[in-house]
């Protein structure tokens, strides 16, 4: 089992985005979202690239609720997972944010 970790958005106050190249070398990836920005006072939306250049929304399950799924949030203190077979960028974008930081960390899992 092999697994990395990645700051995408340290302490951001502004809109902003970041992607990470996972060259299809991963299964799983998961998210965690923190901050002190209230909530719904921020956008974040997650984007998955297969070819490296065109991206499209990718669905996320809500850890704590895998019910709950969607490619965007408004909420802080929580954790996304992903499916990224085959995925080789990964794009996490805040498109807004009001008052206080948001900081998005991402852990990539591969099996086998």
């Amino acid at each position: 089992r092999l697994k990395a970790y990645k700051v995408l958005l340290d302490a951001v106050d502004a809109a902003a985005s970041s992607v990470l190249d996972l060259k299809g070398d991963f299964d799983s990836l998961t998210l965690q979202i923190v901050g002190s920005a209230a909530n719904s006072a921020r956008t974040i939306t997650f984007e998955a690239s297969i070819d490296g250049t065109n991206y499209d929304d990718i669905m996320g399950a809500l850890t704590s609720s895998p019910s709950t799924q969607a490619v965007s949030t408004t909420d802080k203190d929580q954790t996304w997972t992903f499916p990224v077979t085959d995925v080789t960028r990964f794009k996490v974008s805040l498109t807004a944010i009001t008052g206080g930081t948001i900081t998005v960390v991402a852990s990539m899992t591969r099996e086998g």
